[in-house]
């Protein structure tokens, strides 16, 4: 008995598909992302929802710090829903004092939603600053690229290397005196820290 198979769906037909906006609940086939194409951040879902406190770790390749998945998220945000997100970030290399860790923004709901509270966010982005463990230092040293080197495949330095840095840079945003807080407080901490910050360096 001969067997039958069916013809594999060409990949143009099934990413043509998720256009629409409507999916059907019995299909064969289904295009699985990451949704990294469109928004790498998960920005765009939580705005829509209206989320109060955002936190986004941005650990996407950037050594240039041109910041394009940030800017890619607040440009849809902006022309999809009419939401203006406020905030600031610098490469390190231009930044004037200190360099931060993480940058503090405003999400303008009340430009849609009118007389509501706007929403907080902070943005963290993976930088060596100068004052990470000496171990550290010294993988950055011999790494020029660190910390955004291609390659998914990591040795135990390098993976040691990251985690470390990802430590050290989620202490530097709850700063030296962290005791458990409500998220309110907590925000509202971390504004005030880069505020203080920002008034020094001037």
């Amino acid at each position: 008995m001969q067997e039958i198979r069916r013809p594999r769906p060409c990949q143009h037909n099934v990413e043509c598909k998720d256009v629409t906006p409507v999916t059907p609940v019995r299909v064969t086939y289904v295009n699985f992302s990451d949704g990294g194409h469109f928004d790498n951040l998960g920005l765009y879902e939580m705005v829509l929802r209206r989320c109060k406190f955002i936190v986004i770790v941005d650990a996407g390749r950037d050594p240039a710090y041109v910041f394009a998945d940030l800017g890619n998220a607040i440009r849809k945000v902006r022309v999809d829903l009419g939401i203006p997100i406020e905030i600031r970030v610098a490469p390190p290399k231009k930044s004037k004092g200190p360099v931060n860790h993480c940058a503090f923004g405003t999400i303008r709901y009340s430009a849609v939603d009118g007389p509501v509270n706007d929403g907080a966010l902070i943005y963290i982005k993976p930088v060596v600053s100068g004052d990470e463990p000496p171990d550290v230092l010294n993988y950055k040293a011999a790494h020029k690229e660190f910390p955004h080197e291609p390659g998914k495949s990591l040795s135990e330095p390098q993976l040691e290397s990251y985690r470390s840095l990802g430590l050290h840079s989620i202490e530097s945003v709850c700063g030296s005196s962290w005791e458990e807080k409500g998220i309110p407080l907590f925000f509202a901490q971390v504004k005030g820290e880069l505020a203080t910050q920002s008034e020094t360096d001037c």
